[in-house]
């Protein structure tokens, strides 16, 4: 559970400076060598945000890529209408964008969703060693495509979908992807549900009440607990 997860993070070296030993650091950075560790030790900084604190915004300079260390965040778009939420964030997700690229604006925003720490890298650094090593380099861009390709493959697929199979699809991402458990405490407000299921506020309350009513979930409050992914993923499945 990613409870247990955060835990073992903080008793493993969370605070530890040294990322040769730091078991918070992001996979890509195993494919650097010791040198190049050494470099991002002597580069980096970590910021600690509080639950709703912006780490970065959509829209500014794109300077730095961070690997996320502790707690939780949501990656989000903007606009007049509000926010729509791409994609939820835990340890030890490695956030950059195309933005930084070309552009060097930020092509997202992303916030704390509870307490966390964040360690930032310069990416000029970063650029470096990608001259340089072939397997960051390689690690680096596919990352970029992943999270690129999956917040593409969701936004459309959510679209394609009527309103109760997009909040089955967020009950299933969020207990097979976020928390990795059937049974989990939600760290989102229920307004941020909606914006993560591009869903309103009624009809979020109601499909979840027909859910749990049907005994496909059990909820109370922010408890949730996944009774029937078989029916859910049909849900999902025929939108």
């Amino acid at each position: 559970m990613l409870q247990e997860v955060e835990c073992i993070f903080a008793e493993t070296g969370f605070d530890n400076p040294d990322c040769k030993s730091c078991f918070c650091r992001s996979d890509e950075f195993n494919f650097m060598t010791d040198s190049e560790l050494e470099q991002v030790t002597r580069n980096k900084f970590q910021v600690n945000y509080k639950t709703g604190e912006i780490i970065f915004k959509q829209g500014t300079q794109s300077t730095h890529c961070i690997s996320f260390t502790h707690g939780t965040a949501k990656v989000y778009d903007e606009d007049r209408h509000g926010e729509i939420i791409l994609k939820l964030i835990k340890p030890t997700e490695f956030i950059t964008g195309y933005g930084m690229l070309f552009d060097n604006v930020h092509d997202y925003s992303v916030s704390a969703i509870t307490n966390s720490s964040v360690c930032f890298v310069d990416f000029q650094l970063i650029e470096e060693i990608l001259n340089h090593n072939n397997h960051f380099r390689k690690a680096f861009f596919t990352k970029i495509q992943q999270h690129n390709y999956f917040i593409q493959s969701r936004m459309i697929n959510l679209l394609n979908k009527k309103n109760p199979g997009r909040i089955a699809g967020t009950l299933l991402y969020l207990s097979r992807d976020f928390y990795n458990s059937d049974s989990f405490v939600l760290h989102l407000t229920r307004k941020e549900l909606t914006s993560l299921s591009v869903v309103s506020f009624d009809s979020l309350s109601r499909i979840l009440n027909q859910f749990h009513e049907a005994e496909l979930i059990w909820i109370s409050g922010k408890r949730i607990k996944i009774l029937n992914p078989v029916m859910l993923e049909k849900i999902w499945l025929n939108g």
